[in-house]
């Protein structure tokens, strides 16, 4: 079968020498008409992991570094639009008819593309946020009534509900403000009880000194808040390079 890396325009870029997925994992081009598409022949069965491979130090951590290692050559040489991990068709004539298909729409996401690169803002709370508890002891070890016992509650309610509109209105105003200095901006899977927001942002050359600037900023911002601004980058623009073809989506 055939590993896809990457679209790319044609005669844009070289592979020779680039080692990928596969037993041999040499890198080649199947082109068609103005586009080209990095490929290396890859047995049936070898994307055929057993779960125990699924950690970070696994077979598919290997898979993802290869693949990763890979685009990012071919991403310092032209603009790129990276391929899903392990995506794979059946011959170099099916990465033709893909390429037929999508042809437009990737002209399109290549011009799109050029002179950017991805840089990523996460948030972090530093400690989990706990809504405060109200003392079941009055003044004196008294024992509270259950009134008194209520309205502690309601305030230890509403305080935790104020912390987190504050939250949630501070992780706003750190996506639209960074993304004043982006082309285009998107929020990716990954929040959680300790993340509040995980955000990518496709940026050009021109704007990234800024970008960075105002990423520190919000560091300095956030820290008596208790959330931490972590920035990662720069990658290929894998969060903005999808396509909508039905081809690619069913490989």
């Amino acid at each position: 079968m055939r590993y896809l890396y990457a679209i790319v325009r044609a005669e844009s870029v070289d592979v020779a020498g680039l080692h990928g997925v596969g037993e041999s994992g040499q890198v080649r081009l199947v082109s068609h008409a103005d586009l080209a598409i990095a490929v290396s022949d890859v047995a049936r069965d070898a994307l055929e992991l057993p779960e125990e491979e699924l950690s970070e130090n696994g077979k598919v951590a290997e898979l993802a570094m290869t693949h990763d290692a890979v685009v990012r050559a071919i991403f310092d040489q032209a603009p790129a639009l990276p391929l899903r991990l392990a995506t794979v068709v059946a011959d170099d004539e099916s990465a033709v008819r893909a390429l037929d298909q999508y042809h437009d729409e990737a002209i399109l996401r290549l011009d799109r593309l050029d002179g950017h690169r991805e840089w990523g803002i996460r948030l972090c709370r530093e400690q989990a946020t706990q809504t405060p508890s109200p003392k079941l002891d009055g003044d004196g070890g008294a024992r509270p009534t259950g009134t008194a016992y209520l309205q502690r509650r309601r305030h230890a309610l509403r305080a935790g509900e104020e912390a987190r509109q504050q939250e949630r209105a501070l992780t706003e105003d750190v996506f639209t403000t960074l993304g004043a200095f982006a082309s285009e901006m998107d929020r990716q899977p990954g929040a959680s009880a300790d993340v509040v927001l995980n955000a990518a942002y496709l940026v050009d050359a021109a704007a990234e000194e800024a970008f960075l600037v105002a990423a520190q900023s919000q560091v300095r911002a956030l820290a008596p808040h208790g959330i931490r601004v972590d920035v990662t980058g720069p990658w290929p623009p894998y969060s903005f390079a999808q396509l909508r073809s039905r081809r690619v989506a069913d490989a």
